[in-house]
């Protein structure tokens, strides 16, 4: 089985444990592979598809023959049967071969399980690997890396709201800390957790968490709460004047 992790810093292992530095060392490399993992439905996706996404500014025979490169080069450097090409139209990976931590990541979150969602989620998509005269594989990276990001701050929110009902509320505040630092604009979450710290009777728990979210919003985006969460600041603060 190779290991490929793309959440965070990107690692490649083959069957043996080693690390693949021949794919590493060539980012074109490295995002064919990560493309064909993410994206490959059925397992296949056109080489045309890859060509425009990855080589936008080689002509068709040159860009083909760069593709077929590249292919070449992941199946010397993997296992041989883990890249799949069925006719001379389309490429993929067999999934079976490949332990993919994005695709981990996702199953975990279909089955509800963000224990597991969130000790996968070390980072962004693809931290640092960047290429030039790519602006197609760029957007698709940001949409990507956008999703996971948004998928991974609910599997903390999860959490945060277990550890409140837990009566851990340290670890909650962490938790929703680390939620708002992924996706700090999601102000119907900021009001869940406010409501769930209220509720359980930390209502300077409360007032601190919306103090530290309001700061962060003034310095990521120079913005101010929203007014429904103001009002329920406002309300909570009021509720623990008069009780």
């Amino acid at each position: 089985m190779t290991e490929f992790q793309v959440l965070g810093a990107l690692e490649l292992r083959g069957p043996d444990g080693a690390s693949a530095l021949a794919v590493l060392s060539r980012p074109k490399r490295a995002a064919l592979l990560t493309y064909l993992a993410l994206t490959a439905s059925d397992r296949y996706v056109s080489r045309d598809r890859v060509l425009s996404v990855l080589w936008p500014t080689s002509d068709r025979g040159h860009g083909r023959n760069a593709l077929s490169q590249s292919l070449h080069g992941l199946r010397e450097a993997l296992e041989p049967d883990l890249i799949l090409t069925r006719g001379n139209e389309e490429v993929g990976v067999d999934g079976d071969r490949l332990r993919c931590d994005a695709l981990r990541f996702r199953g975990a979150m279909r089955r509800g399980d963000a224990d597991l969602a969130h000790r996968l989620y070390r980072g962004d998509l693809l931290e640092g690997l960047h290429l030039a005269d790519a602006h197609e594989w760029e957007e698709w990276v940001e949409a990507e890396r956008h999703d996971l990001r948004c998928q991974a701050a609910r599997a903390s929110w999860d959490l945060a709201h277990r550890e409140v009902r837990f009566g851990r509320v340290a670890e909650a505040e962490r938790l929703a800390e680390e939620a708002v630092g992924r996706v700090c604009t999601d102000e119907s979450e900021v009001q869940r957790f406010l409501e769930a710290l209220a509720d359980a009777g930390d209502r300077a728990a409360a007032v601190n968490f919306y103090q530290r979210f309001a700061e962060r919003l003034d310095q990521a985006l120079d913005l101010e709460p929203g007014p429904r969460t103001r009002a329920l600041m406002d309300s909570i603060r009021s509720e623990g004047q008069t009780s």
